[in-house]
This record gives C-alpha cells, structure tokens and sequence, in this order.
C-alpha cells in the first residue's frame, strides 16, 4: 500500500466535503503504517488535523498537530515540525 495513494483518496474525499469519511479512511492508514515510519505517520496526522479543522474541530486539529510537532522535534524530522507549525497558524487564524 502506497501511502500517498491513500492520502490522495482522502484529499479527494475532503474536496468533497466528506469529511467524517476522509478522516476514517486517514485513521486506518495511520493504522496500518509501520510504527518505525515516523515521517509518513506524521504526514498522516498532519492531513487528519486540517481535515478535523475543515470539519469545524479546531481543538482536535490543535491536538493532532501538537503531536505532529512533537514527533518531528523528537525524531528530528524539520518537515513535520514546518507542517505543524503551518497548521497551527492556519488554525490561529481561524479562531
């Protein structure tokens, strides 16, 4: 399972304002991902926060993407630190 393919089909769901099933189908790929592939799991909570806050979840989105931060300080991967950081301005702005 490729998951870029999968997260693709979860964007394409998101477009279609189908949240609650763009969010299911991220859940179990964050699931079915190995524990040790940090960078993809962090991609994946990433895209289910700002899929919780197109839902109007802002304070789940807040929660996914504080761990997206702290995965990416603890395992020192930058990219997950600047997706973090760019949703929780996203999410700042919003509120």
């Amino acid at each position: 399972m490729d998951p870029n393919v999968v997260r693709g089909i979860a964007e394409q769901l998101e477009e279609a304002s189908a949240h609650r099933l763009a969010f299911s189908v991220l859940s179990a790929l964050e699931d079915a991902l190995a524990p040790h592939d940090a960078l993809e799991r962090g991609r994946t909570l990433a895209r289910m926060a700002r899929v919780s806050w197109k839902a109007g979840d802002l304070t789940g989105a807040d929660e996914r993407y504080r761990r997206v931060l702290e995965l990416g300080k603890r395992l020192k991967l930058p990219e997950l630190r600047v997706r973090a950081w760019i949703g929780q301005s996203v999410l700042a702005h919003l509120r």
